[in-house]
């Protein structure tokens, strides 16, 4: 050893040494102790390189010999000997670990030495040992990074498909994630298993040193998902759920138990873990919206969708039983929300994915599916728990995206829409809002309406239109500027049929701020405030449009509901005082014809002098100048076209022709111009030459022979000297002469504007000297008959009227005095008292005188050329009294005693049956124990008198003649004003409107009962043919109270479908049809009932569709329109049928005012 010691350059290995040494080392002292290092130094006392036979590694801070040194059996024993003795394995570890403790001791050690400590640690693991033993240890990473396990997350490589190597390596489409792997040279030449029972090398470092055994979901910080984790999610979408699965055994509750943990893998983007169908590139979805593919949940797919429609069933890359799937992947369920039942919410992604494959409706094949599964998801509602809490589930997911299916309908595509741009009935035409029961129901078939409607208004609670939806409908259209009549009058109907009343005022409101009543017209269409609007007009009201001619059928919208005012007096009024200077003549004319229409029927006390004082007069001057001019302008109206002939182009007239200035005497009255007729303003100046005379070679003209007929008269029309001295009078119209002459001439002179314009005629009609006790009258046959047709009825009229003493006439001559004494002087003698009785003249108990009644064949030559002076036949003292009348004849010889045995009223009135007689007092009525308002009282009354007519009267036959063809052959005719300001006693209303729709309501009775009287009856007759809205106001009357309003739509007021041809042949007896073409014809009729309280004359109102209607010449197989014209409704209901009311019209008939629809029966109607 000293030998050694001395030659340092001697080593272990020398062949000097391995001799020599085992002989040399017995004996000696071991005072010179020394060991090798394996760094070929010598140190005293230095361990045995290996514990248990396992070598111990290099960089451990203990001395230990150089194993080569050991390895000759005999140098073991001198190192033995010398003291050498072997470490515990706890201290070599302890001694390894320490090495790794300090950081400066740390640097030095390589990848070599850092193998040998895990070899020899390695070898040394015993079962049982901490794992966190080893938690100080460092190792080198495949990049000869030197790191703690503990720090660092170290991986073996291997090929496990969920391992790092295999997934987190760069591929063609991901570039890879690096981590750590261990440095190749740990796993170079791996330790032999000491034991069986010992780990595998790998699964050592795995236990022990902390190289990680699998990637991780959760981050070592446990706050958020792992790096690797988000990487695979990412670029490797396709193992993603492999490696949740692989990795849920061991960090599943990690995620469970950190909420924040589970919604970010819930949230992770399935665009690629999914199956069935093209998935949709555009839309995102995360895993918590896919659901897990179980089999009964793809026969449902199949059953709702297309194969190549998506959905996303979870794409878990292996075919497995339904217990399988469920036992390895129900975690995804549990966890984060996959859904895996068929429930209400598949149901909803089903329909969902439908929606994102067809964003495009028109797109969708078979329709039917969408509603099989809308009738499946209500089905799912009604099993449900809490119906409330599922039907609301349903209601949001069908918001968003839309999900009702509207399929294509009148031209425009299918599409999607919110539940709540729907309405189940709603008009269907509309734009805000869908009508799905029209649409379904052309699409599907009524048959399947049921269950569909339960779902549409129970689940998704889609509702009916509302007024307020209609109104916003009508703001969409106002705010497109749409003109389409037809959907806009849909609305109208509409809003018409629903219960508006507790929403009047908000509905008024709406229609007014935001103008919502379409006019149409060929001009202009535009929208307005109801304010702005009429119901009807014959005038053009500035500012104002009507209605009616578009909506005729829904007055009752437009007036009750929406407040539209019907024309009223006091807006023509205003009208004609507010009239600007560029409005025409015909303009104003309009307005006055308005004007004059509501002066019959409207109560007023309006000041005429304002009008007067407008230049609303038309007037037509001398030189032909027509003009609108005021009242303050000097002209005459032409109430005769005899004086009108005369003085035409010598005057200022008024410029209405003379069937108008009939028409216009309630207007011309109520402004005070009747003193501005010529007959009122022309006088007659008759002359008589002297010449030759006779008396009157007509008996029948001899007014001597008609003194008590005279008298009769006089007393019924209550002259003022009948009531001074009826015998007086008596006896001056039996000493009356009536003479011919040829030698009678006239001065016609009217005054205008202070000067005198005068006409001469050569003949006169009449002269009457101041005695008044002679008359001559024109020899002239033609000029004779006109005489005692109108110039001698009226001057007696005049005559009989005037007060005796002050020669005044108090009040108005009534025309039916005229007519009367017209009549009389027409008539044979022979027929005068039964003409007189006929029209209700009061008989008188003065008993008539007798005279002689000659023949013209009797008369001398002498009598017909008696002179002028000849004297007054003298008149009999002798009465003629019956035997009843003997008690007062002495009486009657110095005074007689008239007493009107009865009152009559006087009307004029048409053919159609005899004027019966009102008594001046009505029969008590029984008092009532409840007091109905007076109105329906008045109302009860009139009904009465109509029923009462009605069912006594015959229907009339054509060409029937009546007064009023008497009146209107006269001069001076007149329609008597029926309801205008001095009308006493007349039915009135609450409202204009109101009467109007009474007064029409009583006439459409009077038709119907008399139609129902028909003798045969009609076949098939009954209530039913009256299809009047109006019809409900009769119900008061106790003979229709059970009858029920009209619901249906009216097409006419009454119809009749005359399948027994029993109504076509009355009609041909009664002279309307005619037989060759009409015979057998069996027509559907359609009756419209025009009533007034006025005369026959009166014009009505005709609505445009009307007009259309009824301007149809009726043929064999057409529809036939009547008009029957109910006159003086309130008194004596007389009832005129006008037939083709087109032929009529131009055969001037009826006369129809273009613009305004109004009709004025004419001659011969």
């Amino acid at each position: 050893m000293n030998l050694c010691l001395s030659f340092p350059t001697l080593t272990l290995n020398d062949e000097t040494c391995n001799s020599w040494l085992p002989n040399q080392i017995a004996g000696r002292q071991r005072s010179d102790r020394g060991c090798p290092t394996p760094y070929a130094c010598w140190f005293p006392l230095s361990t045995l390189p290996t514990t248990d036979g396992i070598p111990i590694p290099p960089g451990v801070d203990i001395q230990v010999v150089d194993p080569e040194a050991v390895a000759n059996g005999d140098r073991m024993m001198l190192f033995i000997q010398l003291g050498a003795v072997e470490p515990s394995v706890a201290d070599v570890r302890d001694s390894i670990l320490a090495a790794y403790n300090s950081p400066r001791r740390r640097r030095d050690v390589d990848v070599a030495e850092s193998r040998a400590h895990l070899h020899y640690l390695y070898l040394t693991h015993q079962p049982g040992q901490a794992q966190n033993d080893l938690e100080g240890i460092y190792i080198y990473s495949h990049e000869s990074r030197f790191s703690s396990p503990r720090k660092m997350d170290f991986y073996l490589p291997g090929d496990d498909p969920y391992g790092p190597e295999s997934l987190l390596g760069p591929t063609e489409d991901a570039p890879g994630l690096p981590v750590p792997f261990v440095h190749p040279t740990y796993l170079d030449d791996t330790p032999q298993l000491p034991t069986s029972t010992h780990p595998s090398w790998e699964r050592w470092l795995h236990s022990s040193v902390g190289i990680r055994e699998r990637l991780r979901l959760v981050s070592s910080s446990r706050q958020s998902l792992s790096d690797a984790w988000v990487y695979v999610a990412q670029h490797r979408p396709e193992k993603l759920l492999g490696l949740l699965e692989h990795l849920w055994e061991h960090e599943g509750s990690r995620v469970s138990s950190n909420e924040d943990l589970t919604e970010k893998i819930q949230s992770v983007s399935a665009n690629k873990l999914c199956t069935r169908g093209s998935a949709i590139s555009e839309y995102e979805w995360t895993l918590d919206e896919t659901w897990l593919p179980f089999p009964h949940l793809q026969r449902e797919y199949l059953r709702f969708m297309e194969e190549y429609e998506f959905f996303p069933f979870l794409n878990l890359d292996e075919t497995i039983s339904a217990e399988q799937l469920s036992a390895k992947w129900m975690f995804l369920h549990t966890d984060f929300s996959v859904g895996k039942d068929h429930d209400t919410t598949f149901l909803l992604d089903i329909l969902l994915w439908i929606n994102l494959a067809n964003p495009d409706a028109s797109a969708v094949s078979r329709p039917q599916r969408l509603l099989d599964l809308y009738i499946a998801i209500d089905a799912k509602c009604l099993g449900a728990l809490d119906q409330q809490a599922e039907r609301k589930q349903v209601r949001d997911a069908f918001r968003d995206p839309p999900g009702v299916f509207v399929p294509g309908h009148d031209k425009h595509d299918a599409c999607w829409a919110d539940p709540r741009d729907c309405r189940w009935e709603a008009p269907p035409a509309m734009r805000t809002n869908t009508s799905l029961k029209h649409v379904y129901a052309e699409t599907f078939g009524a048959n399947q309406m049921a269950l569909v409607s339960r779902f549409f208004r129970e689940t998704l609670s889609i509702p009916k239109a509302s007024w307020t939806d209609l109104t916003k409908e009508l703001k969409h259209l106002r705010a497109h500027k749409c003109e389409d009549f037809d959907r806009i009058l849909d609305l109208y109907q509409y809003l018409n049929h629903m219960t508006l009343s507790p929403f009047t005022d908000e509905l008024r409101e709406q229609f007014e701020t935001e103008s919502l009543v379409f006019i149409h017209t060929d001009e202009e269409s535009g929208w307005y405030k109801p304010s702005e609007c009429l119901w009807s007009s014959t005038a053009d009201i500035q500012g104002m449009v009507t209605l009616n001619d578009d909506y005729e059928e829904l007055k009752d919208f437009f007036v009750d509901t929406l407040g539209v005012k019907t024309l009223t007096l006091q807006m023509v009024y205003d009208e004609l005082l507010q009239l600007s200077p560029q409005q025409t003549a015909d303009d104003v004319k309009r307005t006055v014809w308005s004007f004059n229409a509501l002066l019959q029927t409207e109560p007023n006390q309006l000041d005429p002098e304002r009008l007067r004082q407008a230049h609303v007069f038309p007037i037509r001057y001398p030189s032909g100048k027509r003009a609108l001019g005021s009242a303050d302008t000097d002209f005459a109206i032409v109430d005769r076209e005899d004086l009108a002939a005369r003085f035409r182009g010598r005057i200022k007239l008024l410029d209405y022709p003379l069937e108008e200035i009939r028409r216009l005497r309630p207007f011309l009255e109520w402004a005070n111009l009747e003193r501005r007729y010529l007959s009122a303003c022309v006088k007659e100046i008759p002359s008589f030459s002297g010449g030759p005379s006779r008396r009157i070679s007509t008996p029948n003209r001899d007014l001597k022979r008609k003194a008590h007929a005279l008298l009769r008269i006089a007393a019924t029309f209550n002259s003022p000297r009948y009531r001074a001295d009826p015998a007086g009078l008596y006896r001056l119209f039996r000493a009356v002469q009536v003479l011919e002459t040829n030698g009678i001439s006239m001065v016609l002179t009217i005054s205008q504007d202070g000067r005198a314009v005068n006409v001469d005629e050569a003949v006169g009609s009449m002269f009457i000297p101041p005695d008044g006790f002679t008359i001559y009258v024109p020899m002239d046959k033609m000029e004779q008959d006109f005489c005692f047709g109108s110039p001698l009825p009226t001057s007696l009229a005049d005559w009989l009227m005037r007060d005796p003493v002050t020669s005044q006439i108090h009040g108005k001559i009534d025309n039916a005095l005229v007519t009367a004494l017209a009549m009389l002087l027409a008539v044979d003698v022979a027929v005068v008292d039964r003409v007189l009785d006929y029209q209700g003249i009061v008989p008188l108990t003065v008993a008539e005188e007798g005279m002689e009644v000659l023949d013209e064949d009797d008369m001398t030559e002498e009598d017909q050329m008696a002179d002028d002076t000849e004297d007054t036949e003298e008149v009999s003292d002798e009465d003629e009294t019956t035997d009843g009348d003997e008690e007062d004849a002495d009486e009657a010889d110095d005074q007689p005693h008239l007493v009107s045995r009865q009152v009559i009223a006087r009307r004029s009135h048409m053919a159609c049956r005899p004027a019966m007689p009102i008594p001046s007092h009505s029969a008590p009525v029984m008092p009532l124990q409840a007091h109905p308002p007076a109105e329906d009282v008045q109302y009860r009354v009139l009904l009465d008198r109509v029923v009462a007519a009605a069912r006594k009267a015959e229907f009339p036959s054509r060409g029937a003649f009546g007064m009023s063809d008497i009146l209107s052959a006269l001069p001076g005719d007149e329609i008597a004003r029926f309801d205008g300001p001095d009308a006493v006693n007349r039915f009135q209303s609450s409202s204009q409107f109101e009467r109007d729709k009474k007064i029409g309501a009583a006439g459409e009775l009077y038709v119907f009962e008399v139609l129902s009287g028909l003798d045969p009856p009609l076949p098939g007759w009954g209530r039913e043919n009256w299809q009047s809205t109006m019809r409900r106001y009769v119900t008061i009357h106790p003979d229709y109270a059970d009858m029920d309003a009209w619901s249906g739509r009216e097409t006419a007021d009454i119809t009749y479908n005359d399948t027994e041809s029993e109504l076509t042949a009355m009609l041909i007896n009664g002279g309307y049809l005619d037989a060759d073409e009409w015979q057998d014809a069996r027509p559907m009729y359609y009756i419209e009932v025009k009533s007034t309280t006025g005369p026959r004359e009166t014009p009505f109102y005709m609505s445009k569709g009307q007009y259309k209607r009824v301007s149809s010449a009726p043929g064999f197989e057409s529809p036939v329109y009547m008009i029957m014209r109910v006159s003086e409704i309130d008194s004596r209901p007389c009832m005129a049928v006008y037939l083709d009311p087109e032929k009529m019209r131009l055969e001037r008939r009826l006369v129809f005012t273009a613009q305004t629809w109004s009709v004025i029966p004419g001659r011969g109607a």
